[in-house]
């Protein structure tokens, strides 16, 4: 039996994050935080150059869909998941949003 995958949820709301989400592709995106149950919840739509600012959690999921096709798309290291980072103060983490490869 192969090991299965959880889907990716929010955990826990203990630990602060601060985020900037940066459009960098022609494709008008959605940004979706999965919630606790794993449901996606839009927060917004960005077009290119276009950035959006979120306080969130370092255990609560981002991921980001073509608004049009419902395409993937990806961080700049090529993730389809973006996991916040916990903040310790100062700017807020810098996530640029792209079509993969």
């Amino acid at each position: 039996m192969a090991n299965a995958v959880a889907a990716p949820r929010s955990l826990r709301c203990d630990t602060q994050s601060l985020v900037t989400f940066i459009s960098r592709t022609p494709r008008p995106f959605c940004v979706y935080w999965l919630d606790y149950h794993g449901r996606r919840v839009k927060y917004c739509q960005l077009h290119y150059a276009q950035q959006f600012n979120v306080r969130t959690f370092e255990t609560h999921p981002w991921i980001f869909r073509d608004s049009v096709r419902g395409d993937n798309l990806v961080t700049a290291d090529g993730s389809e998941v973006y996991m916040p980072k916990k903040w310790e103060g100062g700017n807020a983490d810098r996530v640029i949003i792209g079509i993969p490869g």
